[in-house]
């Protein structure tokens, strides 16, 4: 099963740091698709020219169109893999994917963090990792921001289901940058034109954190490794200890939606 790494980048140092992790840590076969605005050569590159930066959602976008992979992992030039990640992400996303008869969608989790981020109840991966035939990825109507959110609600509109996986992802934030100036509000606001009238009933939008919730999962029942709690109080749940989800609530949302 080869893996399409997907590699968006506008800072060359960073950039060929995170590729000398890749080749370091990760087993064939797989193909790095970088992304960015100078050129990159190496073993199993493909290198995508970026005239100007358009923001990472949309070039999480263009990287996909050149992939050739069975699965497409997003990744940032502000990470690294630990040793061994590969082998975690095949073993996982093939035994979850045998439980599911839909669309399926593995997130890749920070090693020193416990969180995982939800929106309106559903979790959503920071890093997904999908099949590429599904033919679903970043939209390129999001620039920098809710590429990942869309894809996510996107998943569970169809029936499909999104997981959290393995914890591999090591981060250094110090080299945590904005590609693009932030147009974080606007984005926001075509997200929730987009998703609120399918699973946004009850829910405020006005915040960021009115439905986009990072929560410790170990306080909810984790059935199938993921969160599906569309209730709108479920942003109280995040301050109580021991918190609870419910059971099929999240079905019945998509049925009274139609979906």
């Amino acid at each position: 099963m080869k893996l399409s790494i997907l590699l968006p980048s506008i800072r060359e140092l960073a950039c060929h740091r995170t590729l000398a992790n890749i080749f370091l840590t990760t087993r064939p076969p797989y193909e790095v698709v970088v992304v960015s605005p100078f050129p990159v050569i190496g073993p199993r590159v493909i290198w995508v020219k970026e005239e100007a930066p358009t923001g990472s959602a949309r070039a999480q976008a263009v990287a996909a169109k050149a992939a050739t992979g069975d699965l497409l992992a997003a990744m940032a030039d502000d990470r690294s893999f630990v040793a061994g990640w590969d082998v975690l992400l095949r073993e996982q996303f093939l035994k979850r994917e045998l439980r599911r008869d839909r669309i399926f969608c593995m997130g890749l989790r920070h090693v020193r963090s416990r969180l995982v981020g939800t929106v309106f109840g559903f979790y959503y991966p920071y890093f997904p990792v999908i099949r590429r035939s599904v033919g679903i990825w970043y939209d390129p109507i999001f620039r920098a921001n809710f590429g990942d959110c869309d894809l996510a609600l996107t998943v569970w509109s169809t029936g499909g289901a999104c997981e959290f996986g393995p914890s591999v992802l090591e981060v250094d934030p110090s080299d945590a940058v904005r590609a693009v100036p932030d147009d974080h509000e606007e984005e926001m606001r075509k997200f929730a034109l987009r998703w609120s009238p399918i699973f946004g009933e009850g829910w405020p939008t006005a915040k960021l954190r009115d439905f986009n919730i990072d929560v410790d999962p170990d306080r909810f029942l984790r059935a199938r490794h993921t969160i599906e709690n569309n209730w709108p109080g479920f942003a109280r749940l995040r301050a109580v200890r021991g918190g609870f989800s419910i059971p099929g609530f999240g079905r019945r949302i998509l049925r009274r939606a139609g979906i």
